[in-house]
């Protein structure tokens, strides 16, 4: 057990070097090229920074992009950890997760839509171009996390397709439809399905295995335990009145 993590931890900080040692090469080949095509003088060299940046960002979503197609597809499910393989890959897609939401880069990237179309991409999500998604979010197992279009996701927030418990690993799909609002803080797990035209306040907490609807209101704090299934049009929790 000692020597396979062993050598599993060298793995991933090959693929740690390989990332982000690529991605300064080519913001280095950047620097060097535009350095002999602008003009000699320092106002010009102001804008080298920003761009040695972008280029560096654009080279680790590339190169993360590039690993994760070659890992084997992950399947909701459950495994036992640590002991199947599958629990070994998905910690490799954890990773590949962390390099390109490692602070500053994760605000960064999330600033841009551009940028944040491409990463979470490049992690396998499916994502429609123009969600609002806020640069504080917080994603996990992003191959399993579907956004559909004209979505909101409030800060703070914090999406995750797997839980861990008594040695068992779990993976489910987190599948949101079109103009869903999710508020600020909110944490929705694994195995979770949400109709289009969704409103969630802030605070709010959406268990594994859990079914909204459409059109459905979650009131601000909420928390909707395991296997609850609203219908269409539902309000959470039911009116008193």
């Amino acid at each position: 057990m000692r020597l396979s993590l062993m050598v599993y931890e060298l793995f991933l900080i090959g693929v740690s070097l390989a990332v982000y040692g690529g991605a300064f090469s080519l913001a280095a080949a950047s620097w060097i090229g535009l350095t002999q095509l602008l003009p000699v003088g320092w106002p010009w060299w102001g804008f080298l920074i920003p761009i040695s940046v972008v280029v560096f960002m654009v080279g680790v979503i590339t190169a993360v992009g590039l690993f994760t197609r070659l890992l084997p597809s992950l399947k909701p499910g459950h495994y036992t950890a640590p002991n199947s393989s599958t629990f070994y890959v998905w910690t490799v897609y954890l990773s590949l997760n962390r390099l390109i939401f490692i602070e500053p880069l994760h605000s960064l990237i999330l600033y841009s839509s551009v940028l944040r179309y491409l990463a979470l991409r490049a992690l396998g999500a499916k994502l429609a171009y123009g969600s609002s998604i806020s640069a504080r979010v917080n994603f996990t197992d992003l191959s399993f996390i579907e956004i559909g279009e004209g979505c909101v996701v409030g800060a703070n927030s914090f999406l995750t397709g797997h839980y861990l418990n008594k040695g068992n690993l779990f993976l489910g799909k987190i599948v949101i439809g079109k103009r869903v609002n999710i508020g600020g803080y909110c944490r929705i797990g694994p195995g979770v399905e949400i109709g289009d035209d969704t409103w969630m306040g802030v605070d709010c907490q959406i268990s594994p295995m859990v079914t909204v609807g459409k059109g459905c209101t979650i009131e601000p704090g909420s928390t909707l335990p395991p296997g609850t299934h609203l219908p269409d049009g539902s309000t959470y929790p039911p009116s008193e009145f």
